[in-house]
């Protein structure tokens, strides 16, 4: 009986381990593309429907029409919230989470969401949310943010937050790891 016992666990410690994602961050990455950032956004959060994004938006060309097209082809409905200044950041997070009902914050790399202290309140204010906050820089999930998305060298490169992980009881999917680099903090 033990040996069955011991076995089986044995299993399933090289399944977890297969599962087992590094935990350096010493990788070369650069920004993926909305449509890879969303699409793994939805591996690891299937239940997302609304997320709002948080830019400004005079750095992204074309924005609107690309989220229009992304909205069709992931099926996601997104609200978008010109950030101007460091009280629009308060401001639009609230309106997205109370009146829009978003089910995930997406923040742009822009000078003021880059700021230590936005990104503190962002990470605070989406864990007391229980909301996911999808970034584009993986300094923000180190501080507690949920989730970076980048192009590595052959494949994505996944940043996790281990506690935001747990409060929002997401999971990695079992295939993921073959084909992402999935690094948690």
């Amino acid at each position: 009986m033990w040996l069955k016992s011991g076995w089986l666990f044995i299993v399933g410690l090289i399944l977890s381990v297969q599962l087992v994602v590094a935990r350096n961050d010493n990788v070369e990455t650069t920004e993926a593309s909305y449509l890879q950032q969303i699409f793994i956004l939805k591996q690891l959060a299937p239940e997302i429907k609304k997320i709002g994004v948080l830019c400004q938006i005079k750095n992204y060309k074309d924005l609107e029409t690309k989220l229009g097209r992304l909205q069709k082809q992931a099926q996601l409905e997104f609200v978008l919230y010109n950030i101007k200044n460091m009280p629009d950041v308060a401001k639009h997070a609230k309106n997205a989470t109370i009146s829009k009902n978003v089910d995930a914050l997406w923040v742009f790399a822009d000078e003021i969401l880059l700021d230590p202290k936005t990104q503190s309140y962002l990470v605070k204010y989406s864990l007391q949310s229980k909301i996911v906050l999808l970034s584009a820089e993986p300094e923000i999930i180190k501080k507690g943010g949920t989730v970076c998305i980048r192009k590595g060298t052959s494949k994505p490169v996944i940043f996790l937050n281990q506690k935001a992980v747990d409060l929002l009881t997401l999971s990695i999917p079992p295939g993921l790891p073959e084909t992402a680099e999935v690094i948690i903090f």
